[in-house]
């Protein structure tokens, strides 16, 4: 899945995310999701997977993602749980 596949499959889920992407020469991406104030963060990294994080708004920095998972489609799975949770 392309980075742009990915930011509209986010809107498509998750109406008013506001979604920047950075991406890497490798086809790593991070992808920074704002919703309703609060900040997730969706990695990807090729031959790892997915890491899937809420950010606290006190701690804007995180050293492990909450969850791993392999596919994207996994990650948006699980990014929608952690928004409706």
């Amino acid at each position: 899945m392309t980075t742009d596949e990915f930011r509209h499959q986010v809107t498509q889920k998750l109406p008013g995310a506001k979604i920047e992407i950075t991406s890497a020469p490798s086809g790593a991406f991070m992808a920074n999701i704002s919703i309703n104030a609060t900040l997730y963060v969706v990695e990807f990294q090729p031959g790892i997977g997915y890491g899937v994080s809420r950010c606290c708004e006190k701690d804007l920095v995180f050293s492990a993602h909450e969850l791993q998972v392999q596919t994207p489609e996994d990650a948006l799975s699980e990014l929608e749980k952690l928004v409706s949770n």
